[in-house]
């Protein structure tokens, strides 16, 4: 029902500070919490929220893995997107079977390769303009495979705080097609 944007700095903060003010973030009342990495499920495995937690495993990495399992004293359901990452989860947390769920992506992944075809390589960026996305390796990606002999065609889509940087740093390429948001 709200949004909050939580900014913290690890180091200098200390952990338990950090853990504290992001507790006081959080009304009194019935909710879920939704954690997508660490910190959220170390603040509900100190504090107690009174509140349900889903824990999002984000990719089939054992750093995901290893929180679902230090966590799972404080963890009411595991959210997860692909059947591997649903089988490990199982086989890592059998007695929690019953609150693993699979939300696959909503577009099916065709079971068939694409053949190459003659013709640039088209590149695609769809995502958050922001640089903890990564997207300023674009230009040295797209530089490195110009080197190669490569002249890929980009289109990027979505905007962001770091879209006029990215554009600026990208200035050397007019052909790069941007779709904002």
């Amino acid at each position: 029902d709200r949004d909050v944007r939580f900014e913290y700095s690890l180091p200098p903060e200390n952990v338990h500070a950090v853990l504290r003010r992001l507790a006081l973030t959080i009304p009194s009342g019935p909710g879920v919490i939704v954690a997508n990495d660490w910190i959220e499920l170390a603040l509900t495995s100190i504090h107690d929220t009174g509140r349900a937690v889903f824990a999002i495993n984000h990719g089939d990495m054992d750093f995901y893995y290893n929180l679902a399992v230090r966590h799972q004293e404080t963890i009411d359901a595991f959210v997860t997107y692909t059947e591997q990452m649903a089988r490990r989860l199982r086989t890592l947390l059998p007695d929690r079977e019953e609150s693993i769920f699979l939300l696959p992506y909503g577009v099916d992944i065709p079971r068939t390769v694409r053949q190459p075809k003659p013709g640039p390589l088209r590149v695609l960026y769809v995502g958050r303009l922001s640089r903890d996305k990564g997207v300023f390796d674009l230009p040295f990606i797209d530089r490195r495979l110009r080197d190669l002999g490569v002249n890929p065609v980009w289109t990027v889509q979505g905007g962001g705080p770091d879209a006029a940087e990215l554009r600026a740093a990208w200035s050397d390429r007019l052909d790069v097609r941007w779709f904002g948001q």
